[in-house]
Formats: C-alpha cells, sequence, structure tokens
C-alpha cells in the first residue's frame, strides 16, 4: 500500500525586510526638505534679532565708552551725544568719479549736508552762491566738517559768525580728504561755474595720516574679485553677523600702544610734504586762472604742541595720527622757503592751551573751533578786502598771545 502524499502547500514563511539603498527621489526629498527648513530657519531668525541689530554703536562711543565722552560734551545729555555721534559716524560717503567719494547728502539733528556738498552751518546760503555776497569756500578733511559737533559749532559756523552777514561761508570739508582730494573737488566746483572770491585750503593731520583715498582698498577688491567682495558685503548686512560683531566687540579700553607712534620714517615724510608743496603750487595756478583768490592754513593737531595731559583720549593713542608729531617741524621749515601771505601756520594755536580742546583723538570742540575761527579772521578780511596784495606780511592775534604769520596770496 503506498504512503498517501500530502500536497498540501507548505505554510509561507514571512519574508524578512532587507534594509535597502535610499532611492535618489529620497534623498533628494530629504534634502530639499533639510535646505528649505533651514532657509526658513535663518530667515526667521534674523527677524527676530532684526530689533537689536541696529548699526551698533558709533566708533567713538564703542572705543571710549559712555562716561569719557561725558566730560569731553559737559552740556549735553546722553541722548544727545548719542544722536550726534550716530549721525556723524553714520553719514554715508557716495561715489564721485575723480574725488573718489564725498559726504552724502543728509537731514539730521546736528548734522545735515546740502544736496550740493556742503555742511550745513545754520545760516542760510543760496546755491548756487549768490553774487551779491562775498563768498568763501572752505576746503579740508573731517576737521574742518566738523566730526562730533553739531552744524552751528563747526569751524566754518564759528568762521561765518566772525565775518558777518555779507560773506557767505561754505563749509566743503570731507571727511578723510587731503590736499590732493581738495585740489580735484575745487577743480570740479570752478569747471561747474562755482567760483568763490576766497578759497581756504585747512590742512596738516591727513597729509601724513593718509597716503591715498580711503576707499582705494575697497576699489582694488572689487576690480580683483567681484562676486566675493560682493557676497561678503552682503552676508555683513545680515542681521545675525551684525549682532555677533556688535557683541564681540571688545569694551572700551585704553590702548597699550604708544601715544605717539614713532613708526613713519623720514622718506616718507619728505614725500607727503612734497605732495602737499606741489598741490599748493597747483591750487594757487588754478585759482589764478579763474580770478579766485586762495589762502593755506597749517591746522593744529594734538600731537603737536598741545599738552596731552590736558587731552582726555590721549591715553588711547593717536596710531596714524601720531604722524604729524613728526612731520610738523619739518612741513613748517619748508614753507618758510614761500613767499610771505601765502600761509597762515595755526600750528601753535593750542601751545598755552589748559582746556580740553578735542571731542576724540583728533576733532575739535566747539571751543576749539572758534579760536581757530577767530585766528583766521585777519587774514581771511585781508584777502577780501585788500584783494591779497595788501595783506601780505600782516600778523594777527592767535588766541595765545603770540603772533603769527598771516596774508593772503
Amino acid at each position: 500500500m503506498q504512503d498517501k502524499v500530502d500536497d498540501s502547500p507548505e505554510p509561507s514563511r514571512p519574508e524578512r525586510s532587507r534594509p535597502g539603498r535610499p532611492r535618489p527621489a529620497e534623498i533628494f526629498s530629504t534634502l530639499k526638505a533639510f535646505v528649505i527648513g533651514s532657509a526658513v530657519a535663518f530667515v526667521l531668525l534674523n527677524l527676530v534679532v532684526l530689533p537689536w541689530a541696529g548699526d551698533g554703536p558709533d566708533p567713538v562711543t564703542a572705543r571710549y565708552g559712555d562716561d569719557v565722552l561725558a566730560t569731553a560734551y559737559p552740556d549735553r545729555d546722553a541722548d544727545e551725544i548719542s544722536t550726534l555721534l550716530r549721525e556723524t559716524w553714520t553719514t554715508r560717503h557716495v561715489y564721485r568719479p575723480f574725488t573718489q567719494y564725498v559726504e552724502g547728502a543728509t537731514d539730521g539733528t546736528f548734522v545735515n549736508v546740502s544736496e550740493h556738498g556742503y555742511r550745513e552751518t545754520g545760516h542760510t546760503l543760496a546755491w548756487p552762491p549768490a553774487t551779491d555776497k562775498t563768498n568763501v569756500f572752505l576746503f579740508g578733511g573731517s576737521t574742518m566738517f566738523g566730526y562730533g559737533v553739531a552744524d552751528n559749532e563747526t569751524l566754518a559756523a564759528a568762521l561765518q559768525r566772525q565775518l558777518g552777514d555779507d560773506v557767505a561761508v561754505y563749509n566743503f570739508g570731507q571727511g578723510a580728504f587731503y590736499s590732493t582730494s581738495e585740489r580735484i573737488l575745487f577743480a570740479e566746483l570752478l569747471l561747474a561755474g562755482h567760483a568763490p572770491d576766497l578759497a581756504l585750503f585747512f590742512d596738516g593731520l591727513n597729509e601724513f595720516a593718509i597716503g591715498e583715498p580711503i576707499h582705494t582698498g575697497r576699489l582694488i577688491r572689487l576690480f580683483e574679485d567681484r562676486s566675493s567682495t560682493l557676497a561678503l558685503r552682503l552676508l555683513r548686512r545680515l542681521p545675525v553677523l551684525k549682532l555677533v560683531s556688535d557683541r564681540l566687540a571688545r569694551p572700551p579700553v585704553e590702548s597699550d600702544a604708544p601715544v605717539i607712534d614713532p613708526a613713519f620714517d623720514d622718506d616718507a615724510i619728505s614725500g607727503r610734504i612734497d605732495r602737499y608743496l606741489g598741490n599748493v603750487a597747483l591750487i594757487r595756478a588754478l585759482a589764478e586762472v579763474h580770478d579766485v583768490w586762495t589762502h593755506f592754513v597749517v591746522q593744529p593737531v594734538p600731537t603737536h604742541g598741545y599738552d596731552l595731559t590736558h587731552h582726555p583720549f590721549a591715553a588711547w593713542g593717536f596710531e596714524v595720527n601720531s604722524r604729524s608729531a613728526f612731520g610738523y617741524p619739518r612741513l613748517l621749515d619748508a614753507l618758510a622757503d614761500l613767499e610771505p601771505g601765502v600761509v597762515t601756520s595755526l600750528a601753535d594755536l593750542q601751545q598755552d592751551s589748559e582746556q580740553a580742546l578735542y571731542v576724540d583723538q583728533v576733532h575739535y570742540s566747539p571751543e576749539m573751533n572758534e579760536m581757530i575761527a577767530t585766528a583766521l579772521v585777519a587774514p581771511v578780511r585781508a584777502a577780501l578786502e585788500g584783494g591779497g596784495e595788501s595783506g601780505a606780511g600782516l600778523t594777527a592775534d592767535d588766541g595765545t598771545g603770540d603772533d603769527v604769520v598771516t596774508g593772503t596770496e
């Protein structure tokens, strides 16, 4: 008898799922979700920190702190100081094809710059300059512009008050300008048909501190690698990065650098003096063609002829602004070779002063601007009233009790 064959199917065993590689579509979907989620989170994070990531403290406040600044502005409260310094240091430079930049037009509480390129003085000024006024154009760097003081506290405003309403004083000072930049700006104004009766050039500090226009490095990088420069600029504007940068900023501490930095060699000093004298000659020649009288002023600087024990910011050092300490004696010797009346030296204006005359490292207080204006009234009047020739060899009290050589071209 045959065995009976069991034809029933064997019970099936459950199949084990084997781990397999994710499909490309799954990888792409995961990555896409991750990228989108990260981007959304980053945008939300920037929106959250935006109220706390403004422009940050101005560089003066960040460096020196509120307590030191309060001593430099005894007549202003903390809010006024903050507003004044923010308006001073956030004024944007705008591009100009030959000077590289100028101070941009702005409308503020303390700092106002006309669309025509001059800083307001609180005195009504016409543009183009009115022909029934005696017009004086002032050129210089940030000390002429008046960094750290209000419109009506600048040197231009003080000179306007002392010269009277028959004279219109225009402040064409620009941050970090020196004689080359000023020569070009002066030429541009003349070419545009705006010739003053007198052009006054106020220089010295930046002649030694600055070797080339300050945005040159940025322009070089722009030409060499445009994409990375643009990317970095965009990154720096992100609120998150601005907030982190502000929080990592060093607290105000005194510098361990020397107060007067001697790192400025003889050849560099000679080169800067030659540059200045060359620009003086070119400006005079250009002005003569356009029937404009000129006068040149060697400005006071804290590192020459001033007792730094009265300077509230000296402990932080003067960095590149130390250079005038070594350049000024040689510059004054070189200027002695010019004919009388071309240059007024105010280098020793503050020699006997025991006042605090600066609102930061190098920028003048309102009191200092008044002192300088007082010293300049005589040479300016000599130029305006005598056409320059009769002013040669005049002397004027510079406010220190000493006489300074003045006059006009």
